[in-house]
């Protein structure tokens, strides 16, 4: 939970909020960075009464229950979050032939090919993979993060050579950026951006990923 406040001219932001395998967020790591006055225009804020001639102090008084209360609804959607992560991300390992496996740290040797190679590691998932979403109904090709299908479950059947737990326990959260209903992260792996490097996205009001970038 965090709380903001109104502080020489700007919003400052104490406390946490957690966004799953993305890492939890704490104090300056996360930024409102429009003015009072654009935030006074914030759809979930022009229904508050007399919003325009409201206080800064009080402003920040509706900023804190409302950050708080979006908090709520992405651990309420965090299966949608994570997934889209990961999925995100295996995308990104597969087009960019991403050599995983010289990080032992990320590998499961003991499911490792004798000698790994873009051919025998991605090749074949990267088939399963358009098999899953051809299988998918139409509706949820539209929309793959959504609760169902597990695309973890998935992508650790998929790729049982990568350490996921490894790669998931090590992200490292940077920065969490608050607009409205939109929201914007950025994240690393802690393994020098091996797979995670400054990676960037933003969540719409749907909690769905609009704008992934990684490396």
């Amino acid at each position: 939970m965090v709380k903001v406040i109104a502080e020489n001219g700007k919003f400052r932001v104490e406390g946490t909020f957690d966004l799953g395998y993305i890492g939890t967020f704490r104090d300056d790591q996360i930024k409102l960075l429009t003015s009072y006055n654009e935030i006074r225009d914030w759809k979930c804020m022009r229904e508050i009464p007399r919003i325009k001639k409201l206080s800064d102090e009080k402003l920040a008084g509706f900023l804190t229950t409302y950050i708080n209360m979006l908090e709520c609804k992405v651990q309420n959607n965090i299966k949608q979050i994570n997934d889209d992560l990961l999925w995100s991300m295996f995308f990104d390992m597969n087009d960019g032939g991403i050599e995983f496996w010289n990080c032992r740290e990320l590998t499961v040797p003991e499911l490792m090919p004798a000698a790994p190679a873009y051919e025998n590691i991605y090749s074949d998932v990267s088939q399963k993979a358009q098999e899953f979403l051809n299988s998918l109904p139409k509706e949820e090709k539209k929309k793959y993060n959504q609760k169902k299908p597990d695309y973890e479950a998935f992508l650790r059947e998929a790729l049982p050579m990568f350490n996921w737990d490894n790669l998931i326990n090590s992200i490292r959260a940077e920065h969490l950026t608050l607009d409205g209903e939109h929201l914007t992260y950025q994240c690393s792996d802690g393994y020098g951006g091996v797979v995670l490097c400054c990676a960037y996205n933003e969540l719409g009001e749907d909690l769905k990923s609009t704008d992934w970038h990684n490396f």
